[in-house]
């Protein structure tokens, strides 16, 4: 029975500490969505603002005196506060996936009760009055600010899509960059209440309109990725190298965090590097949020989060904030295409290939050092005369010591 217990409280366990390979993008915003409708109407205490009903009355007394009595009662209370935009992954998000804005609010208001009519009531006023209805409106003015760009959003429901003109904006963004969002929301309570007038018939009929307002604000940042990368080859430059020294080296420029890359050899997978894998975690709200878990880089792969510039060598002048270089070694000769397929957190392939020439090394133009193979494979050399060049140096060397004994002879005399 123990075990039993035990195993339960493992896939329990293991249920809330998944571990994912890859980011589950698409389920975890799926129930985002779909929870979203229910945080529409949420009202949350320990995020709410509390304010008073303001609420004017008018009788009169025994003798027909016009009576006037104002009362503010805490009856009404409002809550907001922004969440996330999906799709996410670590609080960033990108303008190429239909991004939106998701966030909460709610309202609760209390019915007018005895003690509260007790602090209405009038001196010689016989009528009794009465809460007849009450109701909210509400909306909600949204400022997304980008690096110096401000676009105002009038809102009724809380999924909010991300404007045009910021996801323009967006599309140059280092990777790094923060997308500032306020939240102003606005409640209006109105009670309708029955503020009967005393005549001399009885008591007449006198619905009267209060109406009270609630602002909620709420502040919050969130990262822009972006799509572009920028591939540069390190080694072989000219794309041609020894084939007992084969290098695939790289440095490559991303403004989106990468999470996974492999480099194939003739369409073969021949490495693979793994930089993160995902955990999913639940806020208060009920909402998912993907969460990268960083691995031991891999050997050959080093990773640079640092904001680069690489001007004059990127044409459209882009910021990246992710640098990460690739060393690789393989073996082989003659011609390979050697390519690097990496794939950011947002799911985007970015693939960089190049044909590289693997050659043996030549000795007199003709002489391998791999007898036998295609002579397309040797990198040629210039031919010499091995005997006539060791003459040419054997004679200038008697030549010399000749010089040196006539000299010596001249000096001696």
């Amino acid at each position: 029975m123990y075990s039993r217990i035990f195993l339960a409280l493992l896939l329990i366990s293991s249920i809330h500490h998944a571990v994912y390979l890859e980011p589950p993008l698409e389920s975890v915003t799926q129930h985002n969505h779909d929870l979203a409708y229910s945080l529409n109407n949420s009202f949350v205490l320990q995020d709410s603002v509390n304010g008073t009903m303001s609420l004017d009355f008018y009788g009169t007394d025994y003798n027909w005196v016009p009576i006037h009595r104002h009362v503010d009662l805490p009856l009404i209370r409002a809550s907001a506060r922004l969440l996330t935009i999906e799709p996410a992954v670590d609080n960033s998000f990108s303008a190429t996936k239909n991004p939106y804005l998701i966030f909460a609010w709610g309202n609760e208001s209390d019915e007018l009760e005895a003690k509260d009519w007790e602090k209405i009531m009038y001196v010689g006023d016989d009528c009794i009055e009465s809460q007849n209805n009450s109701f909210v409106s509400r909306y909600a003015l949204i400022d997304f600010s980008y690096n110096g760009i401000i676009e105002t959003v009038n809102a009724t429901d809380n999924i909010v899509p991300i404007p045009t003109k910021i996801l323009n904006a967006i599309q140059n963004t280092s990777g790094n960059d923060s997308l500032d969002v306020h939240l102003n929301s606005t409640f209006i309570f109105t009670y309708i209440i029955d503020d009967r007038i005393p005549t001399h018939e009885g008591c007449r009929k006198n619905l009267a309109e209060f109406s009270s307002v609630i602002n909620v604000l709420d502040q919050k940042n969130f990262t822009s990725a972006g799509n572009n990368t920028l591939f540069f080859l390190v080694r072989p430059v000219l794309l041609e190298q020894w084939y007992k020294n084969n290098h695939f080296d790289l440095i490559v420029l991303s403004n989106s965090k990468i999470y996974n890359a492999q480099i194939s050899t003739n369409q073969n997978q021949s490495k693979n590097f793994k930089i993160n894998e995902f955990n999913v975690t639940e806020d208060d709200y009920g909402l998912r949020h993907i969460v990268t878990i960083p691995l031991n880089i891999t050997p050959g792969l080093s990773e640079t989060i640092a904001l680069n510039n690489p001007n004059p060598l990127d044409q459209e002048n882009s910021s990246y904030s992710y640098l990460y270089e690739f060393n690789y070694s393989y073996e082989g000769i003659g011609e390979n295409t050697l390519e690097i397929e990496m794939r950011s957190v947002f799911g985007d392939n970015h693939t960089f290939s190049r044909k590289i020439m693997s050659r043996a090394l030549s000795h007199s133009g003709n002489i391998s050092e791999f007898p036998g193979i295609d002579q397309v494979d040797v990198r040629k050399s210039s031919e010499f005369e091995l005997d006539q060049l060791n003459m040419v140096f054997l004679n200038l060397g008697l030549v010399g010591v000749l010089a040196i004994l006539l000299l010596a002879r001249k000096i001696i005399r």
